[in-house]
């Protein structure tokens, strides 16, 4: 069975176009499924990648938004200051769930069996750890409503990743560009 879910993707610093610029072949694998190589030729995982190698997809827009949104620069005239996300069509096939727990070393390749894999570290409660949601106390800028409060708050829905280590499992449908008034 295919599986197939429309889930979102944060490039980061990256522009969106030099991801889905693979056309027919899904996600560009260099900049969306970063692999380190070891000494041994097997990849590791990656440091902040809590399913191991491979492109994230989250279920719900605002674990993007909140974590690593791709924001235009001030000097581009395409929509200066906006946000953007991917929406990507995902054949996630049978998904190996860990649910709140991290996996380390991983390999690249999902379980036998499996296709993809799925937790919501921890249910988000990695937020508490240094430089995220202390650091926005101390400048008392946190509110009730504010993203992280609500990841916190209902993380295993909004925490849900999607890791799938193949390109051609995905395929970039739509890219959103958005502006976020609650932004700092």
């Amino acid at each position: 069975a295919a599986n197939e879910q429309l889930l979102w993707h944060s490039t980061g610093r990256a522009d969106p176009e030099l991801i889905y610029a693979n056309g027919m072949e899904g996600f560009k694998p260099l900049i969306s499924f970063p692999v380190i190589p070891v000494r041994s030729g097997r990849p590791r995982r990656m440091a902040n990648m809590a399913y191991g190698p491979g492109t994230y997809l989250a279920k719900h827009p605002l674990y993007c938004d909140a974590i690593r949104p791709h924001t235009r620069p001030a000097d581009d005239p395409r929509d200066s200051g906006c946000r953007q996300l991917l929406v990507a069509r995902a054949a996630l096939g049978n998904v190996e769930d860990y649910g709140r727990e991290y996996v380390t070393e991983l390999d690249v390749n999902p379980p036998v069996g499996h296709h993809s894999r799925s937790g919501t570290e921890k249910d988000c409660k990695f937020l508490h750890g240094p430089g995220w949601i202390p650091a926005e106390k101390e400048a008392k800028r946190w509110r009730a409503d504010h993203p992280f409060q609500r990841m916190l708050d209902n993380g295993a829905e909004y925490g849900r990743q999607y890791v799938v280590s193949r390109a051609y499992q995905l395929y970039p449908a739509y890219v959103v560009t958005y502006t976020n008034p609650n932004a700092a």
